[in-house]
């Protein structure tokens, strides 16, 4: 056992050094045509030409997609340079839902716009909550048309209404989706190790009724303390994931989590190539401190990550196994 502790030990500190905050949360407080936010936005329409923009009036963001040519989704990707493991979050805003009209909803992992090239990864659901409704993890490879469907789940439950949380992570090669904290479903993907995180809106079946869905809110970090992996001081939020104990540790170890308000939770844990190894916590908790605990005797050595989902908020720590 001593002769693996340098090893996994000097592993630790390197995530710990390449880990960096980085989060961009918006409310829409601009009325914009394409959304901008002081340059933190590129737009489908003005940069990638062939797809459309989203734009903005306080509190509301929709795309301008007509709804007559297929796949010109309204896209918008935040600037800078972002981390590989990244979320967005948003707030759905739908209203007169019509299943013959096809009103989709959309979170951007790893994307990119260029001129006549979009590539990255869409989490896509529709605006209904009938059996008609359905969420979809695709990837754009570059040309307008060009897309590979990576999963593709049907059904009532697959679906979102007005006031709706709608969450994607990717951590490594692992894209997955969330509907008000709970797991949806996931895909595996190889093709994109970078790009950034943003939002897109797409119509078909109906044109002029744009203002009917979007989103009221957006979150986005990178690699950052509520989506990566937190190293520093613990501070006061409404939704906080503590340090297990002990760590390292063989074969178990507590994981404690906080929240202010009741609500759906999901604790989970990951290993470093970013499969799901355990569920701990999966629905509906009390406000206040909670400790679980997790035994993995099953599991190899080495580094892994646990995950606290709740609401829009997404924690993030990692813990080592020493046998």
């Amino acid at each position: 056992m001593n002769r693996l502790l340098p090893a996994v030990i000097s592993a630790f500190a390197f995530i710990s050094a390449s880990a960096f905050a980085q989060t961009y949360v918006t409310k829409f407080d601009s009325t914009e045509n394409p959304i901008s936010e002081g340059g933190h936005w590129t737009n489908g329409g003005s940069v990638g030409l062939d797809w459309t923009n989203v734009s903005t009036t306080k509190g509301l963001a929709i795309g301008h997609e007509g709804g007559t040519i297929d796949y010109t989704d309204a896209t918008a990707i935040l600037t800078g340079t972002w981390g590989a493991d990244q979320s967005a979050a948003a707030t759905v805003h739908s209203v007169n839902q019509n299943d013959a009209c096809y009103e989709e909803v959309e979170l951007r992992l790893r994307s990119s716009l260029s001129p006549h090239s979009c590539t990255g990864y869409e989490i896509s659901m529709k605006c209904s909550k009938s059996s008609a409704a359905y969420l979809i993890i695709v990837r754009w490879n570059g040309p307008v048309g060009d897309f590979t469907v990576l999963r593709e789940l049907d059904g009532s439950s697959y679906g979102v209404s007005d006031g709706d949380s709608v969450k994607a992570t990717i951590v490594g090669h692992v894209i997955t989706a969330y509907i008000n904290g709970v797991q949806k479903g996931t895909a595996t993907d190889t093709t994109f190790a970078k790009g950034n995180p943003g939002m897109g809106f797409n119509l078909h079946g109906c044109t002029g009724n744009n203002s009917d869905y979007g989103y009221t809110s957006f979150r986005a970090e990178g690699n950052a303390p509520q989506t990566g992996v937190i190293d520093g001081p613990e501070e006061p939020r409404n939704v906080s994931l503590g340090r297990n104990y002990p760590n390292p540790f063989n074969p178990g170890t507590t994981i404690t989590y906080e929240v202010s308000v009741a609500g759906h939770a999901r604790l989970s844990v990951f290993d470093m190539e970013g499969r799901e190894v355990a569920v701990l916590v999966n629905g509906q908790v009390a406000a206040g401190t909670h400790a679980v605990r997790f035994t993995a005797a099953s599991l190899a050595s080495g580094i892994y990550f646990y995950r606290l989902a709740a609401g829009l908020t997404t924690q993030t720590r990692k813990m080592v196994l020493l046998k």
